[in-house]
């Protein structure tokens, strides 16, 4: 038996399947506090100022998953914010975010396992994608903080990230 059954089949096939948005993981009716999850993302962090904050509905686009997602200038580049909420393409059963910090450590060389603010993380940097920390909210929401900047600039606006409303704003799915 697999130790770590596949959390989110739904983003596995997306390559197999044609266009479109795929059923509800947990039934369509489950909504997302899209204002409760922008609130959670700072308008300064880490001595940079928010230059533009973006959300989505699912199915907006051809978004599978609704999220929020902010920018900040950072030398020549962008330093982002994501957050999505899983719970459309994700089982959303307990475990699910260290099962997926487990995966992405074993595909990040270089990334290595934290906690932030009680919840799963995986930080790194390598040349190719620059600096991340990626963190899964209540087996619900993943939240990515990336940059080609120093690991030490990603992980102070991380910092800033209002983690408790975010954890609010995603709370664990009970069937």
């Amino acid at each position: 038996m697999d130790p770590d059954p596949d959390p989110c089949p739904v983003l596995r096939r997306d390559d197999r399947r044609g266009g479109g948005i795929a059923p509800s993981a947990n039934g369509e009716a489950i909504g997302t506090d899209l204002d409760a999850l922008a609130a959670a993302v700072p308008e300064r962090a880490g001595g940079l100022r928010r230059r533009d904050l973006s959300s989505w509905a699912r199915g907006d686009a051809g978004h599978w998953s609704p999220g929020v997602a902010a920018s900040y200038p950072y030398e020549d580049d962008d330093l982002t914010i994501v957050v999505d909420d899983l719970i459309h393409v994700c089982s959303a059963e307990p475990g699910m975010g260290e099962v997926l910090q487990r995966r992405r450590l074993a595909a990040s060389e270089g990334a290595r396992p934290v906690e932030v603010a009680g919840h799963p993380a995986v930080i790194g940097e390598s040349p190719e994608r620059g600096a991340e920390l990626r963190a899964w909210i209540n087996d619900r929401c993943a939240v990515r903080v990336s940059a080609f900047a120093p690991l030490a600039v990603v992980r102070s606006v991380a910092d800033a990230i209002d983690w408790a409303a975010l954890a609010a704003a995603c709370p664990a799915h009970a069937e």
